[in-house]
């Protein structure tokens, strides 16, 4: 059975389900020691600050992030599999660049969590935060590899026609993992995405806990509002090393399966010449070859992404 009807038949009452489950697990990991003391003391300050609504905000957002995982990783393994077959052999190559993408991730998670000298806004942030960094950067691999595996598939397509001409069968699998890579750039960019909002809304909670015992403090004096921009600047840089070269392999296999199907002829002939010049327009429409504005705006702002986000954390200031 297809992939894509695997995760068909998953009812949508299930998917809420499990999300809403790793979601209690978020929530039980940011509460640790709110009823018990257990591993984290939580303090008569911090328990009234959580029930302020810039904590709950944040809160929220990283409930959402925890919900939306499992459908992810769901969608994206199973196109994964289903993409699998196109192409075999380089796993040495992907397990590579997982390593080093999963290395500078946690680089810029981790020192967003434990650079900035933030006040005790949330018993063990730290340990928390990094913990939910971590899972969330593995959850993030999951397209960046699928990106990667897409490519290696294009490269095979490429090879197997050869100096051949492209069949219904090459194009059906050009399409696939054209409509693949996709899924894997939007997945990859809400994910980290909402990672940088998140940044944003723990910054105006650090600010609403400050001024809990000093109606003057300031928050840029320790998590600055351009520490979220350069996060989302990061991540955005992450999203775009992990598409770009997957991107350009898509583009030369359709260069030249276009030019192979329709190749240009001699301009002296004007009708044969504009029928042709139609022929190869029909082609790049359906292999979405054309660099118009449109086309590059909107990759431009899936890719974008987590830095646009980081925006958010100049609402209020």
């Amino acid at each position: 059975m297809l992939p894509d009807l695997v995760v068909a038949k998953y009812r949508t009452i299930s998917m809420i389900v499990i999300g809403l489950l790793i979601a209690g697990c978020a929530w039980v990991l940011v509460f640790l020691g709110y009823f018990s003391d257990l591993l984290f003391n939580w303090s008569d300050q911090n328990k009234s600050f959580a029930h302020d609504s810039r904590l709950l905000l944040w809160l929220l957002l990283i409930l959402a992030q925890a919900a939306v995982w499992p459908l992810i990783v769901l969608i994206v393994v199973n196109k994964i599999r289903e993409i699998q077959d196109y192409a075999s052999g380089n796993w040495g190559e992907v397990v590579l660049s997982a390593l080093l993408f999963f290395a500078g991730a946690i680089a810029v998670g981790l020192v967003a969590v434990l650079g900035p000298d933030l006040p005790n806004w949330l018993p063990g942030y730290d340990w928390k935060l990094g913990i939910l960094s971590v899972v969330g950067v593995g959850v993030a691999l999951a397209p960046a590899v699928g990106m990667w595996k897409a490519q290696s598939a294009l490269r095979t397509l490429l090879e197997e026609v050869g100096d051949g001409q492209p069949q219904t069968i090459h194009f059906d699998r050009l399409l696939h993992l054209k409509d693949a890579l996709k899924l894997f750039l939007v997945s990859l960019g809400t994910l980290l995405s909402l990672a940088v909002i998140a940044a944003a809304a723990e910054r105006r909670a650090v600010d609403g806990f400050g001024k809990l015992d000093n109606a003057n403090y300031d928050v840029d004096g320790v998590f600055p509002t351009h520490f979220v921009t350069l996060y989302g600047l990061l991540l955005s840089a992450l999203v775009a090393l992990a598409y770009a070269p997957a991107h350009v392999t898509l583009r030369a296999v359709g260069v030249s399966f276009r030019d192979k199907r329709v190749p240009l002829v001699d301009p002296g002939n004007i009708d044969a010449w504009q029928k042709r010049l139609g022929e190869r327009q029909s082609f790049e429409d359906l292999l979405d070859l054309r660099a118009d504005t449109a086309s590059n705006l909107k990759t431009g702002t899936i890719a974008l992404a987590p830095l646009l986000a980081s925006l958010t954390g100049l609402i209020g200031n």
